[in-house]
């Protein structure tokens, strides 16, 4: 892979479950990393849920091996939205994982 593609900056979050005295549960949402990746989309629908349009759309995000990221766990944030971790495939002869994210309707 080359560094010039590597032309926007992603924020890659990870959510820990952290349960207080009395046995209730909080979401904490934790930076782990910043880094440089290269951006696709690469599908978008129109839904209509609950009686609602919600706009869904597929990203592919390309950043080096060295990013540690989860798949159930953590979520990117990108140009203010965020974007949930489908599933990440690592690409050894080109030094990158590949992840596969969905939009988060919030």
């Amino acid at each position: 892979m080359r560094t010039g593609l590597l032309r926007d900056t992603i924020a890659i979050y990870r959510t820990e479950i952290i349960q207080d005295d009395f046995g209730g549960t909080t979401n904490h949402h934790r930076l782990l990393t910043t880094t440089r990746a290269n951006v696709g989309y690469k599908t978008g629908a129109r839904e209509v849920v609950c009686d609602e349009l919600v706009y869904t759309y597929q990203v592919t995000f390309e950043v080096w091996q060295y990013v540690k990221i989860q798949e159930h766990t953590d979520y990117i944030m990108y140009k203010d939205k965020k974007y949930r971790v489908l599933s990440v495939i690592p690409v050894p002869a080109q030094q990158k994982k590949v992840i596969e994210t969905e939009l988060i309707n919030e």
